[in-house]
């Protein structure tokens, strides 16, 4: 996270998607950590640019946070917020408008 912030995504990248996936085998694709990893890692693929590689992680992390916490809880409506939003950046409106529809964000 510190190579990411301080914007060097070269040597963050293989670090965040090894955090993510070195979390998904040991604690599962639902527990807390492995969603949060695995947001970390999207956000890094977004800076850099990689909206389709991001977009599969951010809806993941979107329907974990659904099962661990419920549609209406606000760690879910952020991330539905988000998923919008990068949605309408990868120029998917339609897609876009059926996340928002469904989590009323």
């Amino acid at each position: 996270m510190l190579l990411n912030a301080k914007g060097d995504l070269a040597a963050a990248e293989p670090l965040l998607r090894e955090a993510a996936e070195g979390l998904y085998e040991v604690l599962g694709a639902r527990h807390p950590s492995t969603l949060t990893s695995m947001y970390n890692f999207a956000r890094l693929l977004k800076a850099k640019g990689d909206l389709e590689g991001a977009l599969p992680l951010f809806a993941e992390e979107l329907e974990g946070l659904r099962l661990l916490h419920g549609a209406a809880h606000e760690e879910t409506r952020d991330s539905a917020s988000n998923l919008v939003r990068v949605l309408r950046e990868a120029g998917k409106p339609s897609a876009a408008d059926e996340v928002k529809a469904r989590f009323g964000v």
